[in-house]
């Protein structure tokens, strides 16, 4: 998936940040909750 600049490169720019904050957060919770489930079971 290819991401298309859209307005100015300040905005591309944040958003992108955005991105790469969003999708380590989702990683983190994803690796947290394996780590949970690892345990219990």
């Amino acid at each position: 998936m290819i991401d298309r600049p859209k307005g100015t490169d300040n905005y591309y720019i944040s958003k992108s940040i955005q991105n790469w904050i969003n999708n380590g957060l989702m990683a983190l919770l994803f690796f947290v909750i394996g780590l949970e489930v690892k345990e219990k079971y």
